[in-house]
């Protein structure tokens, strides 16, 4: 059985499969290392990686309240660096479109589902505590590499014995 950080990093993985568009072509298995991308067709690539995990508070004497911290890595090629005539900078609308991507299929779909246990929980038992996004972009890997990567974190809690 997997440790239940992977289980949540798999699952917050699964659901993004479900609600990027365009949808990617394929899910990638569940694992430690941060192999597990989701591809679109325009080259975005989406990793869900485990952040940390601990008590975040005691309710009770045998119940405890855990939480799970996840990052979602999206990288965003500028597919035209690799045209021979596109040199120097990046427009500024691209990188408003690729922010405006990140917002509109990863943070608020992140930040609005498995709030409420009425609208469901992520693997059946997590709540979705907090959703942030840590970096908009980074501009020297976007100077350098011609790659916009955005980090979103979010973190999960569910009440079990311990």
């Amino acid at each position: 059985m997997a440790a239940r950080i992977t289980e949540v990093s798999a699952g917050v993985l699964n659901f993004l499969a479900g609600v990027i568009q365009p949808a990617p072509p394929d899910v990638a298995e569940a694992a430690y290392a941060a192999t597990d991308v989701l591809e679109t067709l325009d080259g975005k690539r989406v990793r869900v990686v485990p952040v940390s995990y601990g008590d975040a508070e005691r309710l009770a004497r045998r119940r405890v309240m855990k939480e799970y911290k996840v990052a979602t890595v999206i990288e965003v090629p500028y597919l035209a660096a690799a045209s021979p005539a596109a040199e120097g900078a990046i427009p500024p609308d691209w990188v408003d479109q690729q922010v405006a991507w990140v917002e509109a299929n990863i943070f608020d779909p992140l930040n609005e589902t498995f709030v409420h246990a009425e609208d469901g929980l992520l693997l059946g038992s997590l709540t979705c505590w907090a959703c942030e996004v840590t970096s908009v972009y980074d501009p020297i890997r976007l100077a350098e590499e011609k790659l916009l990567v955005s980090i979103v974190e979010t973190s999960y809690r569910e009440s079990v014995e311990g």
